[in-house]
């Protein structure tokens, strides 16, 4: 009886984590950042980051979905290089987001290009939105205004690529 229920806590347990996580990452999914940054909004400041990999399509396109999922990976990579105190999730395809501040993503991924070999760059786009100390920061508003500034950012990186 003893086993099973040390069975039954560890199957529990194991299946708590793939609810909140993403399978291809191991970041948190869209489900698990919304439970994390509950437990953070507790008045203080919060960044939120919208972050969009660049180029994705071209990728999957030219060098097949297996290197697409590394460069997703490698994305994930750069974002938790740095982990300090941050949430990290993946809300799908290419697109994620982040809690807290990050520095050096971009710096991570220039030298992941330097020295991969591969036939592709890694790049991301970047937006993002804090709240103010205090206020009860609504997560979705966060997200949408990030997100604007993402696309901004998105045509602005592209325009400088011309492709």
């Amino acid at each position: 009886e003893l086993i099973n229920r040390v069975q039954l806590e560890r199957a529990y347990s194991e299946l708590a984590e793939m609810h909140v996580h993403d399978p291809l990452t191991g970041l948190l999914n869209r489900r698990g950042f919304y439970k994390e940054f509950e437990k953070r909004n507790s008045g203080g400041r919060i960044w939120v980051f919208s972050i969009d990999m660049d180029r994705l399509k071209y990728v999957n396109d030219n060098f097949g979905h297996t290197e697409g999922d590394i460069a997703i990976k490698t994305v994930a990579a750069a974002l938790l290089y740095n982990d300090g105190d941050i949430a990290c999730s993946r809300f799908g395809g290419d697109e994620f987001a982040v809690i807290a501040y990050i520095a050096q993503v971009r710096g991570y991924l220039d030298e992941y290009n330097r020295t991969s070999g591969k036939g592709y760059p890694v790049g991301i786009s970047a937006g993002w939105e804090s709240s103010e100390p205090g206020s009860a920061a609504d997560i979705d508003e966060m997200i949408r205004t990030a997100d604007s500034r993402m696309y901004e950012d998105k045509r602005k990186r592209k325009a400088v690529r011309q492709d």
